[in-house]
């Protein structure tokens, strides 16, 4: 098999030129080029076998892949690392008290599960109820400050998870692997351009 690396830029026209010059080269007939911009392969080892499981010998297989051959690009993190922390930091409002600074008219707060009726000025004090009940132990907070809290840690762990995909692995450059020859040696041959 031989296959032909290009940068990202690469045009079919482009592409279907070299193609057409290296198979006249080795004495092949031309033959047109199906670039598949929609589908990104991790290495070259998976490129290479998604070309083999695409040519059809009617047109000849391109696809885009991260070369590992190449220099990573510097990871340019830092408007990620900055919403973690603004995330973190309304997270930790999570263990506060909130009915301490969100005090009712009467001081009284009723359990949304058992319905018991809680002084607030019991919230937060050494051996207080925080934000639980203390006969059922459900959330007296109102529903949509829970339910804000949840998607602020939804969100937190979506990117902190994101973050180390990035992490670990490099982010290397994005090119084009063009199959040249779908010839079976049991090597394959890249040229890059």
């Amino acid at each position: 098999m031989e296959v032909l690396t290009l940068g990202p830029d690469a045009t079919l026209a482009q592409v279907q030129q070299l193609v057409t010059e290296q198979r006249h080269a080795m004495g092949l007939d031309a033959m047109p080029v199906a670039m598949h911009a929609d589908v990104v392969c991790a290495d070259t080892g998976q490129a290479v076998q998604w070309l083999q499981d695409h040519a059809n010998g009617m047109v000849l297989p391109a696809v885009l892949y991260h070369d590992e051959a190449m220099r990573p690009e510097p990871m340019d993190d830092a408007a990620l690392d900055e919403r973690l922390r603004g995330l973190r930091a309304k997270l930790r409002a999570r263990d506060r008290a909130w009915w301490k600074t969100h005090k009712p008219a009467n001081g009284m707060v009723e359990c949304p599960q058992c319905r018991s009726m809680l002084n607030v000025e019991y919230c937060g004090v050494r051996g207080g109820w925080w934000n639980r009940c203390p006969v059922c132990h459900g959330d007296v907070r109102p529903e949509q400050v829970a339910r804000q809290f949840d998607e602020w840690k939804h969100e937190y762990q979506r990117l902190r998870d994101l973050r180390n995909r990035q992490l670990q692995m490099p982010a290397y450059p994005v090119c084009w692997l063009v199959a040249v020859s779908m010839r079976e040696p049991a090597t394959v041959r890249i040229t890059p351009q």
